[in-house]
């Protein structure tokens, strides 16, 4: 299993932008129980929201609600209704970087070939320091604790019980009342568990810290409490900073499904690294926010395929929110279980936990009303991504914001709504998804294997984000907003970029690849509603949705042969306003694999705009390039199988080339004419 790693060389793909220029959703219905986020138990008590400054998007997807038990893990698994994308067409499921100076026939490697993704960490062992010592902690040594004592933490260890012959299991009980420290070293083979009292917030520094055992259940559990979990928690956080290289492994056969788990805020700061390898269900669950400011992160789902799985893997699972401040995570969610396929990282949301879950005595009358309460708060189920480093790999979704409306309690009450957003500021983002889409059926759970899924909206302000995945790249159930950052997104058998209401193009640089006809670089399915107000967008693919509003700039639509195409007339009945822009390109486009197409000024070699094919494209042909530089009724040269050739030392992302100027020759060019969105068909009569 590979560690955390950023891909040095990942595409055969580049997009040109000239300094002048003025500037279906398949669903992966999870319909399996799940006890990992919200793990609470007998005698458990689970912190609840907190208050959270981050920004709250309102999600409406519902992946599962996970109610579980803190010891045994034997409460109600919550039913994991992942991967549903609200309105999309397509059936899911449930649940470049070369620096081509010269020329553009340089060799490059294919986007979704693994040899192209060199095997680097992302860090070496200088990264990995020691932090000063923090005054006042309570130092216990997993290795060596016989002698142990202290005022404040009691140690209790319990093996092989009669209830549960195959436990070997070391609690930590704190007493205090105040904020403790805690500094966790050395090595344990079995389970760790905590338990504090439900106001005190813990810093817990895990010192070069080894958890796992053949024989017995490895995990590390966090909040747990004697006192009676209730509704006005008011929410304490576990702050776990890294120090060296902790590793935490699960067992196959475990009772606990979680390997890391926090019925609190967790927050991970430090400069050191912890590798968490789950092998029954879930690598880290929290029950209500996780914040992630620094250190290092790499989660390994390893679930053995001869075991007769009934649900899936996660390498996170969260309650309420995710939040990614700085810092390195990497999740490896390649397990292949063929019908139940890992997930890389969930946001559930939760408007309403009822006492009867958590006992597992629900009949199923029951409603969430003023007397019974949300123990989670509402308006929660976010992601929110300002930096850091992200690098993925899952057979299903990688990042979902997944409460969906649909799965919403029957109370009349929308007051308690999770948000399933999800806001990309910025960092660098690397996915790629391996799952084949399907729909649910007798035997098996549907997939989605998405990028960046939320439920609601989908924001993104900046960043570096690649995503080579099988379903869509970046997907929303109601709106997705670009407004900065640069994106590659090359989908094999759906849509690039999809929305199941309303897209905003307002700033930053899109490449969307989309599969051939019906799926599209450019989708959204609300009488294609899609706004244009700036920055550099190319969606190639079986169709692209051109713009119904245009207020900067202007777009052409054409082929990747340059032939023209149909922009969509008028839409009949409500039907699709502003058309399909670039028209069908039906035909595979594995024959323009590996070329150089540019647009240009009529009779000039100067780029516009340009993008190279990554060497194993078989996506559609049709075409929308969107500029601020265009002009509405001006004729332009789109130039197919040309050769772009750059000044050296120019600015590059990946196979993206910026704020630099470029010029081609050779290749077939074609006269194409930019148009406003009322020349692309209106609104349906």
């Amino acid at each position: 299993m590979k560690k955390f790693l950023i891909p040095l060389t990942i595409a055969a793909l580049f997009f040109f932008v000239a300094c002048g220029d003025s500037s279906k959703d398949v669903d992966d219905s999870d319909s399996t129980t799940d006890d990992d986020t919200a793990e609470t138990a007998d005698d458990t008590d689970t912190a609840s929201d907190t208050t959270d400054t981050t920004s709250d998007t309102t999600d409406t997807t519902s992946d599962d609600t996970d109610t579980a038990s803190d010891t045994t893990d034997t409460t109600s698994d919550d039913t994991d209704t992942d991967d549903t994308d609200t309105t999309d067409t397509a059936s899911d499921d449930t649940d470049t970087d070369t620096a081509d100076t010269t020329s553009d026939d340089t060799d490059t490697a294919s986007d979704l070939d693994d040899e192209a993704i060199q095997d680097d960490p992302g860090y070496d062992e200088t990264d990995i320091t020691t932090v000063e010592e923090t005054e006042g902690c309570v130092e216990i040594n997993l290795s060596d604790f016989a002698s142990f004592t202290s005022d404040i933490v009691a140690l209790a260890e319990e093996t092989d019980t009669e209830s549960d012959p195959n436990t070997k299991e070391l609690t930590v009980t704190i007493s205090s009342t105040d904020e403790t420290c805690i500094k966790l070293s050395g090595s344990y083979g079995g389970g760790v568990k905590f338990k504090n009292k439900k106001d005190v917030n813990v810093n817990l520094i895990l010192d070069s810290v080894t958890i796992t055992s053949e024989t017995y259940p490895g995990y590390l559990k966090l909040n747990t409490s004697n006192e009676a979990f209730s509704a006005d928690y008011a929410g304490n956080t576990y702050t776990v900073q890294l120090n060296g290289e902790s590793t935490i492994t699960g067992a196959a056969n475990s009772e606990s499904k979680k390997v890391l788990g926090c019925q609190a805020n967790m927050t991970v700061v430090g400069s050191g690294s912890l590798t968490v390898n789950a092998k029954y269900k879930t690598g880290i669950a929290v029950d209500d926010v996780m914040t992630f400011k620094s250190g290092v992160i790499n989660v390994n789902v390893e679930r053995p395929s001869t075991m007769d799985w009934e649900e899936k893997g996660f390498g996170i699972k969260i309650t309420n929110g995710f939040v990614m401040d700085n810092g390195k995570l990497s999740i490896t969610a390649r397990d292949e279980i063929d019908g139940f396929e890992s997930r890389a990282l969930k946001v559930d949301g939760q408007d309403c936990l009822l006492t009867c879950e958590l006992e597992d005595t629900c009949t199923g009358s029951e409603v969430c009303d003023s007397t019974t309460g949300s123990l989670y708060g509402a308006g929660k189920g976010y992601v929110t991504i300002n930096g850091g480093e992200i690098y993925i790999e899952s057979d299903a979704k990688a990042i979902s914001a997944g409460w969906d409306v649909d799965e919403d309690y029957t109370n009349n009450d929308s007051s308690d709504n999770p948000s399933p957003n999800m806001t990309v500021n910025g960092g660098k983002i690397t996915i790629k998804t391996f799952g084949t889409p399907r729909d649910e059926t007798t035997t098996k759970a549907s997939l989605s294997p998405e990028g960046l899924e939320a439920k609601n909206a989908l924001v993104i302000n900046g960043g570096e984000i690649r995503i080579y995945s099988t379903d869509d790249a970046i997907q929303a159930g109601n709106h997705v907003e670009i407004a900065g950052g640069k994106i590659i997104a090359y989908v094999s058998q759906n849509d690039a970029v999809d929305s199941n209401g309303t897209m905003l193009l307002k700033g930053g640089i899109l490449i969307a690849m989309g599969a051939t006809a019906p799926e599209g670089g450019i989708d959204s399915d609300m009488n294609s509603n899609v706004t244009y107000e700036g920055g550099i967008m190319i969606g190639i693919g079986g169709s692209n949705n051109s713009p119904q509003t245009v207020s900067a700039g202007s777009f052409v639509t054409t082929s990747l042969s340059g032939s023209s195409s149909s922009q969509g007339g008028p839409g009949q009945g409500g039907g699709m306003g502003g058309g399909m822009g670039g028209g069908m390109g039906g035909e595979s486009g594995s024959s323009y694999a590996g070329k150089t197409f540019a647009l240009t000024a009529t009779g000039s070699s100067d780029a516009i705009a340009a993008f190279k094919l990554p060497s194993d494209f078989a996506g559609g042909t049709s075409v929308i390039i969107m500029a601020p530089s265009l002009v509405k009724g001006t004729a332009y040269q789109f130039n197919a199988d040309t050769t772009l050739t750059v000044a050296e030392g120019s600015e590059l992302y990946d196979d993206i080339l910026l704020n630099t100027e470029g010029t081609i020759s050779g290749g077939t060019a074609t006269s194409v004419t930019a148009g406003q969105a009322s020349n692309q068909g209106g609104p349906g009569h």
